[in-house]
């Protein structure tokens, strides 16, 4: 049997939890805003950055 045609099968069936906010706020302590890291986030408007932290529950980002 070649790699390619190794389809296994789950075996493992766990809960799936959604999470939309966290429930505390996040501290990201590893961050890249620029390059090919971040998406160029760097060269937008901080006022798009703070909206997509603020959706995403982020209170606090250290860049690198």
């Amino acid at each position: 049997m070649e790699l390619s045609e190794f389809v296994p099968s789950p075996a493992l069936v766990t809960r799936k939890t959604a999470i939309d906010r966290p429930r505390y706020p996040v501290i990201d302590v590893h961050q890249h805003l620029g390059g090919k890291f971040g998406g160029g986030r760097d060269q937008r408007p901080a006022a798009e950055l703070l909206a997509v932290l603020d959706e995403a529950g982020v209170a606090v980002i250290v860049t690198c």
